[in-house]
């Protein structure tokens, strides 16, 4: 089984157990709960597969809750469960799943392209009819500024015709 490396990850595996076992949200006293993760931060929760396959990955750019901790529970919860994009997590998976917990920071409006780096920075993707694409960094397979947005877009479901009036909004990430 995976052996967590940081309060981060030690809590959304206890989150994927309990939620397994009992098909509830764990529940620690707040005074259980490390200082470090009594901070209002958004986060994204991955699950990936020993050959290092994506098996689910959810997240938020703002937070919803009032600790990190609880965006931990809920975004591996909706990332082992509830991602769509894969099927449900089953109890014999996981021996061969690792997790990654990264951490958003604020994002912030940029004025001109140059400002981004797929490799540094994470994007929000904006359309006039307020759609929304969000990329992480360091995406596999994305290597420039366009890629980026592009798929972002994608993502969003928003038109390339619209490319050209986008708000971006660039954040930062600590991976856990």
């Amino acid at each position: 089984m995976y052996i967590p490396k940081s309060f981060h990850t030690y809590y959304a595996q206890e989150a994927i157990i309990a939620f397994l076992e009992s098909g509830r949200k764990i529940y620690i006293p707040d005074t259980d709960i490390p200082d470090e993760l009594k901070i209002s931060k958004a986060c994204f929760v991955s699950l990936y597969e020993s050959n290092g396959r994506m098996r689910g990955c959810m997240g938020t750019i703002k937070p919803r809750n009032k600790w990190l901790y609880h965006e931990i529970v809920d975004n591996a919860i909706f990332a082992a469960f509830e991602d769509d994009r894969y099927v449900p997590l089953m109890e014999g998976e996981l021996d061969d799943i690792t997790l990654k917990v990264e951490t958003v920071s604020r994002p912030e409006k940029i004025q001109h392209v140059k400002e981004l780096d797929p490799d540094r920075f994470g994007i929000i993707v904006r359309s006039q009819q307020h759609l929304e694409g969000v990329l992480l960094p360091q995406c596999e397979g994305i290597h420039t500024v366009d890629d980026q947005i592009n798929l972002a877009m994608e993502k969003g479901n928003i038109p390339i015709s619209e490319k050209d009036y986008l708000d971006i909004f660039r954040f930062n990430i600590e991976v856990f």
